[in-house]
């Protein structure tokens, strides 16, 4: 399937001229002769935009259906498949009587839109991978949980001892306030110590979990 040649083209524009359609026959036949003959040279060479550009051009000058023929078999050779079959039902408009080898050009185009599948939505990243927690700051909790729950113990352990010393021992009204005071402390101490060493032990077996 080939372009029209350029004796086909310069008798369309003669009959377009007679018909009057052609605007100024004179100076426009000069004109779209010469894009023509650039546009189909540079068809012929495969470069294929350029010809395009030229046929668009003298397409232009008078509006001749012939050059929508030569556009609809270079968009075609260029990749262009929509604006080819455009063009090419353009110019099967413009044709008094059935052309079998533009209606063949037309559903060719027509069949090769029909198989070209849609495109595949765009597939989503993978996510980077998501990093191991440190085991730091799980072991410190733990660490410290265990070390106030030794404190605990002791301090504990001090007082039970403070009280089994006060039992039968004479001691005077000074002493056992300030024993008492003591014991009041370590008490003290030991109920403080208890939940930091539970809350602290358990925040760091939380945390090894679920790392």
């Amino acid at each position: 399937m080939r372009l029209l040649p350029l004796m086909t083209l310069l008798v369309l524009l003669a009959s377009a001229s007679a018909r009057g359609d052609g605007g100024s026959p004179g100076l426009l036949e000069t004109a779209e002769r010469e894009h023509f003959q650039r546009g189909e040279q540079f068809y012929r060479a495969g470069e294929w935009r350029a010809a395009r550009v030229e046929f668009q051009a003298g397409y232009e000058l008078g509006r001749n259906p012939v050059f929508l023929w030569n556009l609809a078999k270079t968009t075609a050779k260029s990749g262009d498949r929509q604006e080819a079959l455009d063009f090419a039902k353009r110019f099967r408009a413009s044709l008094d009587a059935p052309d079998a080898e533009v209606d063949a050009f037309i559903k060719q185009l027509g069949e090769q839109g029909d198989s070209v599948a849609p495109p595949a939505p765009p597939k989503r990243p993978p996510a980077p991978p998501r990093g191991r927690r440190s085991p730091v700051l799980p072991a410190l909790l733990v660490s410290l949980g265990s070390a106030l729950l030794a404190a605990d113990l002791a301090v504990a352990v001090a007082g039970g001892q403070l009280r089994a010393s006060n039992q039968g021992a004479q001691i005077s009204p000074t002493e056992l306030v300030e024993l008492n005071a003591r014991g009041n402390a370590l008490n003290l101490a030991a109920w403080t110590l208890l939940p930091l060493g539970l809350g602290s032990a358990t925040a760091g077996v939380v945390l090894f979990v679920l790392r």
